[in-house]
């Protein structure tokens, strides 16, 4: 009898551990995130951010994940942590193989994401101040000094040389303030950025009715933004749509930016790092991205083919 007991012990220990096995796996196929690196590709899924989801991310000394969200600059006050002058970015680690001379070969990709930008409380006022950008670095997530107001995170004002000459950016600017000598138009208005926040190419969102600053009593409403980047034509489409909540908006058909040919493999080296940059001045807002998504080509099998088509495929 102690032998049988012993064996259904046995058992069922086992039984157990090949349950909690199974809990363990399904805790991780429920995970809000999804992410793969394979065939020089980069693709992944956030519908949200989790916590756990810090490990995909590298961060600036103040951008975090909160409230299923990355807060590129930090979007609560205190006495430790000033949300006044503040910027920060936040880069995913797995770095996009962007062009290969072996290949002579650029890579395409699309990736959607959803943001929101909204005012805190500064003394009663509904204006926001700063913006944000969405990057490809030459670097990972890094604090730059002096960054904050005009600077978007990414330069430093205050310095001619910034950035450095190791260091490059393309940025797609989402703007929320403005300021003389650098915008052309208004506060509100999206930009393509080479090394610099003096953009080579914007457009003024008020001729589509869209708003990326969200007053005190309209917070609820985000800015969906579609960038499609066409490696063979080397050209950029950008869709932007506000929406009223977390689901998922439609692509517009018509984009806000079409066709702006932008050779980046004669900017960035050949690997770069994908990710958010935003700022605050003495006017101060949050800069929340609540979904990501990106996908980018594989490189072509065959070497050298000068005449490798183009194998991109917006996905809607």
């Amino acid at each position: 009898m102690a032998m049988a007991m012993a064996s259904s012990s046995s058992s069922s220990y086992f039984i157990i551990i090949i349950i909690m096995g199974f809990w363990a796996i399904s805790g991780l196929d429920a995970s809000s995130s999804s992410s793969s690196a394979h065939q020089n590709n980069v693709q992944f899924n956030f519908d949200s951010f989790l916590l756990t989801d810090v490990a995909y991310f590298n961060f600036t000394q103040y951008s975090n994940i909160q409230f299923t969200a990355l807060q590129v600059t930090y979007d609560t006050g205190s006495r430790d942590v000033a949300i006044l002058n503040a910027s920060g970015q936040i880069t995913y680690n797995t770095p996009l193989h962007l062009w290969d001379t072996e290949y002579n070969y650029t890579a395409s990709f699309n990736t959607s994401f959803l943001i929101n930008m909204g005012p805190t409380q500064d003394g009663g006022t509904n204006i926001t101040g700063g913006g944000m950008a969405f990057i490809l670095s030459s670097h990972p997530a890094h604090d730059v000094p002096n960054s904050y107001g005009a600077g978007l995170g990414l330069i430093d004002p205050s310095n001619s040389s910034s950035p450095t000459n190791d260091s490059h950016f393309v940025a797609i600017e989402f703007d929320t303030f403005y300021d003389p000598g650098i915008d052309p138009y208004n506060a509100n208005h999206v930009g393509i950025d080479v090394d610099t926040v003096k953009s080579v190419v914007t457009q003024d969102l008020d001729a589509y009715n869209i708003t990326l600053n969200q007053n005190l009593f309209n917070l609820g409403t985000n800015t969906s933004v579609w960038i499609d980047y066409d490696g063979h034509a080397k050209a950029f489409d950008i869709y932007l749509a506000n929406q009223a909540s977390n689901s998922p908006a439609p692509k517009p058909e018509v984009p806000v930016i079409s066709q702006y040919r932008l050779e980046l493999d004669q900017i960035l080296p050949e690997n770069v790092y994908l990710g958010f940059s935003a700022s605050t001045g003495t006017i101060t807002e949050t800069h929340c991205v609540l979904q990501w998504h990106f996908n980018s080509t594989g490189f072509p099998s065959k070497k050298n083919n000068k005449n490798t088509p183009s194998n991109f495929k917006v996905e809607n």
